[in-house]
């Protein structure tokens, strides 16, 4: 199988390098991002890009920097600080419109060329109303589950996208047991499934499901 050009905004966190690694291992080259590169790891066929999606101009610039590479495959995963929960413009900002930037200014390239697929990240969280301080969050991700069942038009093109709403990750520290009570196989998510499902989805395999939210959150 050639190898694809994998783009993963908001790697630096255990899924971001989780997914990192799974594409690296199928021979992909990855281009990743996050707000503070000076830490990230350094592997080949790997090459980091600063993007903070509060800062001032960082999205034109990533679009920028992006225009040299010949992506096929989105990764989009938004984290939230506890000092940005409370900001409704933040919030959407980090959680969706830069998402919807990134997507329609890709997919333009995209569609005049083999296609492409573009995967973001929700949460369960959104079942529960996203728990005290966090509404915010919840409901961006609800937005961007809608979003992405509405996104038929670009499947002519081979352009596909799906969310994969994300349960409690076995890589979270400290989860309280009342919620892991809520799960029912009673087990957090393993990061490795989250990872070999974002493969299958944005893979030239994936002829077929699009528009889709795809829970693996253990039954929640």
């Amino acid at each position: 199988m050639s190898q694809k050009t994998v783009l993963v905004v908001g790697a630096n966190c255990p899924l971001g390098l989780n997914i990192i690694k799974a594409n690296l291992n199928e021979g992909n080259k990855v281009i990743a991002t996050s707000r503070n590169i000076k830490n990230n790891i350094n592997k080949k066929n790997l090459n980091w890009l600063h993007f903070d999606p509060l800062e001032n101009n960082s999205l034109d610039k990533l679009l920028i920097d992006l225009e040299k590479f010949n992506i096929f495959s989105v990764n989009y995963l938004s984290a939230i600080r506890d000092s940005e929960a409370s900001n409704p413009e933040e919030v959407f900002g980090i959680c969706l419109l830069n998402y919807l930037a990134i997507k329609e200014n890709l997919s333009l390239k995209m569609s005049i060329n083999e296609g492409g697929r573009f995967l973001s990240f929700s949460s369960s969280g959104t079942k529960y109303g996203g728990g005290k301080g966090k509404q915010f969050y919840a409901l961006s991700k609800q937005c961007l589950e809608v979003f992405t069942s509405y996104d038929k038009a670009l499947a002519k093109d081979n352009v596909l996208v799906n969310t994969i709403r994300v349960g409690v990750l076995s890589s979270v520290k400290d989860v309280n047991p009342n919620r892991i009570k809520l799960i029912p196989t009673n087990s957090p998510v393993n990061i490795d499934e989250i990872s070999k499902m974002s493969i299958l989805l944005n893979s030239v395999n994936n002829k077929s499901i699009t528009c889709s939210v795809i829970p693996i959150t253990g039954g929640e």
